[in-house]
């Protein structure tokens, strides 16, 4: 089954394997959404996700993407299955310190998934923090 995976059908193979708790064809969807990451978010299929899925596939280092297209995945996931009741759980997987400014200002405020006092306050932790937080970053294979 680990050698059949693709895009296509990654999301739902993963979705089940979580679903009834299987590690190893688990840990082989996630290996492959890792290397894989920039055509699956960009993907219908990861839309159809449970929110719990979804935020697993997120959360991890290992994920080769940019921060901009997690935050993407995560607008497009509320908007499509209709469920703001989500995003506290989906924007956790954010890592919100990794966006630019302009895109917290532009994208992030406009979405208004994050009351606006949320997107100052990561603005003022960019800003007194500055390159501290240039080591966090995603796309680490080994880190999980």
């Amino acid at each position: 089954m680990k050698n059949a995976l693709n895009v296509k059908n990654v999301c739902s193979v993963f979705e089940a394997s979580f679903s009834y708790g299987l590690p190893d064809l688990t840990d082989a969807c996630l290996k492959y959404m890792d290397r894989h990451a920039k055509t699956l978010l960009h993907s219908r299929e990861i839309l159809r996700l449970t929110a719990a899925a979804l935020r697993e596939v997120l959360v991890r280092d290992s994920l080769c993407a940019s921060e901009i297209d997690v935050f993407d995945v995560v607008r497009e996931w509320v908007l499509h299955n209709n469920d703001r009741d989500a995003v506290p759980l989906l924007s956790g997987a954010v890592r919100w310190s990794l966006l630019s400014h302009e895109d917290l200002v532009n994208r992030v405020r406009s979405s208004n998934l994050l009351p606006s006092d949320d997107i100052l306050d990561i603005l003022a932790t960019k800003m007194r923090e500055g390159n501290a937080l240039s080591h966090l970053h995603r796309g680490l294979f080994g880190a999980v």
